[in-house]
């Protein structure tokens, strides 16, 4: 009987003690990605669209990008596996992916800057994420979740069809988020956007950092806080356009300052606003002056709205002339980002009646 009591304390104190361990690693597992849980807690759907919004948490190690850079897609991705994601076998593909984009810097009758932007896309999860660097400033910033995971967007490709939810791989691929943002606005009233502009290429420094186009509307939103800062940072580092679709940038601040940045024949080319305001498409600016390629007709009507009223716009009309030119199916998200207030007014797909406001506090 003495027997049979010793082994049961002796059973009940191993379960104990293994019990104590699964804690301990439930523990010190739950420290060492506290950031990532708490990110991925935070990814909220709120249309069934689906679309979401996101906070991230904790830095994304983009400091060090800074320092490595990636001269190819390969290269990005596999320091986005090393850094963000050990073990994914894949990160995102672009595809045939064909982004069609417009956006232009007005003002309203209040005096505020605002920048609005449409993005047209084949496939898209709309996402607004916001992040908090310690190196660098608080942004919003939209991001296309759809290119986090190669498999599903090739699969809603191939089935003709223009957007698809997350599964639960595809929400832990959302921690690459910060380094796909398309458009955004940070803290010291200072927005980007990237455009498709087919041909570009970018000339090649030995001696800098090579970074991903789709990197560069972050690194911007982290680092610049005007125009002039962000050209500056630009000139410091070489951009790979890897992509099928290449990018030319447009840059604003909330001192009314803009300018596009394009790359072509291995030159640079900076074309800054001249007038009351600026529109960029997805053909080139430089030496353009007939405004010839794709996306002329939706340059022209927004120029025609702007020129009659010298730039001055609302919000409200700023995005109902967003909305005007979309192209139709292809419609994922009109923004329109108030550079002075610091806020984020944002309509989905062609769900026009519904808005969703947020502020850089």
């Amino acid at each position: 009987m003495l027997i049979r009591k010793v082994k049961n304390r002796s059973k009940k104190k191993v379960l104990l003690i293994l019990l104590g361990v699964i804690l301990l690693m439930i523990l010190m597992v739950g420290l060492i990605f506290r950031n990532e849980i708490l990110t991925l807690a935070s990814l909220n759907k709120i249309s069934d669209r689906p679309v979401y919004e996101m906070t991230y948490y904790g830095g994304y190690s983009f400091d060090k990008y800074l320092q490595t850079g990636s001269k190819t897609q390969e290269e990005f991705e596999n320091f986005l596996r090393k850094n963000l994601a050990q073990g994914i076998s894949s990160i995102f593909k672009i595809g045939e992916n064909s982004p069609a984009c417009s956006s232009f810097i007005a003002t309203t009758p209040d005096g505020d800057v605002i920048f609005a932007r449409n993005l047209d896309t084949t496939v898209a999860i709309p996402c607004l994420i916001k992040t908090n660097p310690k190196t660098g400033y608080k942004s919003y910033g939209m991001v296309n979740l759809a290119l986090t995971n190669g498999r599903a967007y090739l699969e809603a490709t191939s089935n003709g069809t223009n957007t698809y939810d997350l599964n639960l791989e595809s929400k832990f691929l959302a921690l690459t988020a910060p380094y796909l943002v398309t458009d955004g606005v940070n803290e010291k009233g200072l927005s980007v956007a990237r455009h498709t502009l087919i041909g570009s290429r970018a000339p090649i420094d030995d001696d800098k950092i090579t970074l991903s186009e789709m990197t560069i509307p972050k690194l911007l939103l982290d680092k610049a806080g005007t125009v002039e800062e962000a050209l500056e940072i630009l000139d410091q580092y070489n951009i790979a356009l890897n992509n099928p679709y290449p990018s030319h940038f447009m840059i604003v601040d909330a001192e009314g300052n803009s300018a596009v940045v394009e790359f072509l024949y291995g030159q640079k080319h900076v074309i800054h606003k001249e007038g009351d305001y600026q529109i960029l498409a997805n053909f080139r600016l430089y030496n353009n002056p007939n405004l010839h390629g794709f996306g002329s007709d939706r340059y022209l009507a927004y120029e025609e709205v702007l020129s009659e009223s010298n730039g001055i716009i609302t919000t409200e009309d700023a995005l109902k002339l967003l909305q005007e030119n979309t192209i139709p199916g292809q419609e994922h998200w009109s923004v329109v980002y108030n550079l002075t207030q610091k806020t984020v007014t944002l309509t989905i797909f062609d769900d026009y009646e519904t808005t969703y406001t947020y502020e850089i506090k």
